[in-house]
């Protein structure tokens, strides 16, 4: 499959990779749109230490399943792979599971052709909603994660408050500082 590889800090290359091999429990999903992250953005000019070149980047996917039971079927990829039996995950704190992977991370992204993915990790989506909308399901429910913190930080309503937030990377802090 070709890949857009990160190689080197301000490198990357389009080439050819292996095609991933689902393990147990995963599906292979052929990639039909894929975000840019700023994160992704932080690794390619070697601003984080935790990607490691050579990787595939990419996280905010969405895609067509290629294999199993469900195959044909459109969806969206929670890039976020836990364990989903530890208390953090039972209580729908996931993003905070001491095994959690993401891919584009540490395991192969997005930016190719096709992504392993464990079943539970997809999400359907309508057949006509467009692929790049879809993809856009990441970085919105990262905003939402964002809102639900800061209502339960703030003393008052969400619609009482003043705060403009500039940019795509509102970090918690900014939300305990100023709310």
């Amino acid at each position: 499959m070709k890949a857009l590889v990160y190689t080197a800090t301000n490198e990357v290359i389009y080439r050819e990779e292996p095609d991933p091999t689902p393990g147990t429990g995963e599906v292979l999903v052929k990639v039909e749109a894929s975000g840019i992250c700023g994160s992704d953005m932080h690794a390619y000019h070697g601003k984080d230490p935790r990607r490691v070149p050579p990787l595939i980047l990419g996280h905010e996917v969405a895609g067509t399943i290629v294999s199993g039971a469900k195959e044909g079927k459109q969806v969206v990829i929670n890039p976020l792979i836990t364990c989903g039996r530890c208390s953090l995950c039972d209580t729908g704190r996931s993003n905070l599971c001491a095994s959690r992977e993401l891919i584009g991370m540490r395991l192969a992204g997005a930016y190719a052709e096709l992504v392993a993915i464990p079943a539970t990790n997809l999400i359907s989506m309508p057949e006509d909603l467009n692929f790049v909308h879809a993809s856009l399901a990441e970085p919105t429910a990262t905003a939402l994660h964002a809102l639900n913190l800061a209502m339960q930080a703030a003393y008052r309503p969400l619609a009482e408050l003043r705060t403009l937030v500039i940019g795509g990377a509102a970090r918690w802090d900014f939300w305990q500082h100023c709310c």
